[in-house]
């Protein structure tokens, strides 16, 4: 969970904005689904957990579990993009991101996939074969996509 955190000048809550997996936990994963249900718990029941009043918790962000297995492992669209901002000699450019104030979704397409798997390397005894395999042909080594748990709430 990454938070960022910004103090009001009346008094002394602090604010954050929460970003984390989805109830599918991207693969499934029991740690990163209980994650969610933890932050969502949070989220919903803030007003009974913070009897200081020393935090608020204003936003939270889901991470899109992909459903589809091709477009999970082998993100074509995102490849030819990846080709495409590397011919035009827009990598340097700073990683492309739709989203506008009203909007309940942000994408945000990854253009050096490689900084991923330099954060990887930095995990040595986490970086096995199979998790190399991920950070090469997963769509999220490319492009994730946010939407707020507010928005998700309401379709349930």
């Amino acid at each position: 969970v990454l938070r960022t955190t910004r103090t009001t000048k009346n008094d002394e809550t602090t604010e954050f904005i929460l970003y984390t997996f989805d109830e599918y936990g991207v693969s499934g994963h029991l740690n990163h689904c209980d994650t969610f249900r933890a932050v969502q718990y949070l989220f919903q029941n803030q007003t009974k957990l913070n009897h200081d009043n020393t935090f608020h918790v204003s936003q939270v962000w889901t991470l899109y579990s992909e459903s589809n297995l091709l477009a999970k492992y082998i993100p074509v669209y995102s490849w030819w993009l990846l080709f495409w901002s590397l011919l035009l000699g827009t990598v340097g450019d700073d990683e492309s991101k739709r989203h506008n104030n009203n909007s309940q979704k942000m994408v945000y397409r990854l253009h050096r996939p490689w900084w991923n798997w330099s954060a990887m390397v930095a995990h040595q005894s986490q970086f096995v074969w199979y998790r190399r395999l991920f950070v090469v042909f997963s769509c999220y080594t490319y492009v994730n996509v946010w939407q707020s748990l507010s928005t998700k709430s309401k379709e349930t």
